[in-house]
């Protein structure tokens, strides 16, 4: 993204969780950083109008709309492997991690730090005695939030594909990304990565993908993990797909 861009994350069926991660393009090592953000805003996730500000405390995305009751989180690391395995997981389990990592090595980033995501749609209440809720995503179908770039960066979104815990209420399903207009959708069941044109709401069959977690937009196309569930082989395969 360049500054000033804007991508909007929709949930079309609602109820499900993504993880925002936002890398400045000239220097990967300067990222999103959720604790330098808490303390730039006061308060455990920014009101519309607010920024996002990375390692460095410098701003690098704007929360530029919310049709949601508000509800998102800040604090809690995104799901890898070692995550499901305390979990009770045995075996490969598609994770966030995983998505970023393959997501990033598709456009030629190798090594990369796993920042703390924005949870986006995720509910995460805290008790009175400071204890967490994992409790089901609230969102609507249809929902969405709205970011813009302050610097030129690099976003990665994914479809937490969590079904342990109740965040996703134990069934993932997909998240469309906005971007110049058009909407793009990663559909898990039929396998198929959808495509809403600017100013329609009807979605229209864009590639065949089998089992697809998450669709991020870069230069030339769109890159997309496909094979997102336990026990498909190859486990978390990345796909490029070109217009």
């Amino acid at each position: 993204m360049s500054a000033g861009d804007r991508v909007r994350v929709i949930d079309p069926e609602g109820g499900q969780v993504a993880d925002v991660f936002a890398f400045c393009a000239d220097d990967l090592s300067e990222y999103h950083s959720a604790e330098h953000t808490r303390v730039y805003v006061n308060r455990l996730f920014p009101r519309v109008g607010q920024q996002f500000v990375t390692n460095r405390r410098r701003p690098i995305l704007t929360l530029e709309a919310d049709t949601t009751a508000g509800i998102h989180d800040m604090l809690c690391a995104a799901c890898d492997p070692s995550r499901y395995a305390g979990l009770g997981v045995e075996g490969w389990h598609a994770s966030c991690q995983e998505n970023l990592q393959k997501a990033m090595a598709a456009l030629g980033y190798e090594g990369i730090e796993i920042p703390q995501p924005i949870n986006v749609f995720m509910r995460i209440p805290i008790e009175e005695d400071g204890q967490l809720r994992w409790l089901p995503a609230v969102s609507r179908p249809g929902d969405s939030v709205t970011f813009q770039a302050v610097i030129d960066c690099i976003l990665v979104v994914s479809a937490c594909p969590q079904d342990v815990v109740d965040i996703n209420s134990g069934n993932p399903t997909g998240l469309a990304v906005d971007t110049n207009g058009d909407m793009y959708v990663a559909q898990l069941f039929p396998s198929l990565i959808s495509k809403v044109k600017a100013g329609s709401s009807r979605a229209q069959p864009f590639a065949q993908v089998p089992l697809p977690a998450d669709v991020e937009v870069v230069a030339g196309g769109l890159v997309a993990t496909a094979n997102a569930l336990p026990g498909k082989k190859p486990k978390g395969q990345v796909v490029t797909i070109t217009p």
